[in-house]
C-alpha cells in the first residue's frame, strides 16, 4: 500500500478560498480574539450560511484540517487524499447532497460523522453510525446506545431540512 502523500495545509489555503468563492467568508489568524489556538501560518475560515443558519468553520492547521458546523466536528489529515476528501465532502454538503450527523447519548456528545446521502434514511443512518463507532474502536458506545438509545441530529447546509432521529434501545445492532 502506497504511503499517503503528505501536504502542507497552509499551501492549500488558496484552493480552499477559490472553492468558497461564491460564499461570504471571513479569515481569522491567531492574532484575532478567540483564535489564539492558531499558530503562525494557520487559519480559520468562517463561511456564512446563505440561509441565515449556522456558519461553517474550516481550520487550516499544520497537522491537518478541521470542519465544524453546529455541534459537528470532522477532521482530515494533512494528506492529498484527505484534502480532496474534505473538498468533496464540503461540496456535497453545500449542494445538499449529504448531511452531517451528531450522535448524542442523554444529551452528551458521542461522535460526529458525515453521511453521503441526499436524504435521511433512518436504518442506513443507524447502521452507518454503528460502523463508524466500531471503526473508531468505540464498541462501548455502540453497547451504550443499544442499551439506552440515542438521538442523532442530522444537520444540513439548509437548516430547514435539519431533523433528529431517535434511536430506540435495542435498535442499534
Amino acid at each position: 500500500m502506497a504511503k499517503p502523500e503528505k501536504i502542507k495545509p497552509s499551501e492549500k489555503f488558496g484552493e480552499i478560498m477559490d472553492f468558497l468563492d461564491m460564499y461570504d467568508t471571513t479569515v481569522y489568524t491567531g492574532s484575532d480574539e478567540g483564535y489564539d489556538y492558531l499558530e503562525n501560518g494557520e487559519y480559520c475560515v468562517e463561511v456564512s450560511s446563505p440561509s441565515d443558519g449556522d456558519a461553517l468553520f474550516i481550520d487550516i492547521e499544520h497537522s491537518g484540517f478541521s470542519v465544524a458546523y453546529g455541534d459537528y466536528e470532522g477532521h482530515y489529515r494533512a494528506t492529498a487524499q484527505d484534502f480532496k476528501h474534505m473538498i468533496d465532502d464540503l461540496g456535497k454538503f453545500m449542494d445538499g447532497k449529504m448531511y452531517l450527523a451528531v450522535v448524542l447519548y442523554k444529551e452528551m456528545w458521542i461522535c460526529s460523522l458525515s453521511v453521503d446521502q441526499p436524504k435521511v434514511d433512518r436504518h442506513y443512518l443507524i447502521h452507518q453510525t454503528a460502523d463508524f463507532l466500531r471503526s473508531a474502536d468505540a464498541e462501548a458506545f455502540v453497547k451504550q446506545i443499544r442499551g439506552g438509545g440515542a438521538d442523532i441530529d442530522c444537520l444540513w447546509w439548509d437548516p430547514s431540512k435539519n431533523s433528529t432521529v431517535s434511536v430506540r434501545p435495542g435498535e442499534m445492532k
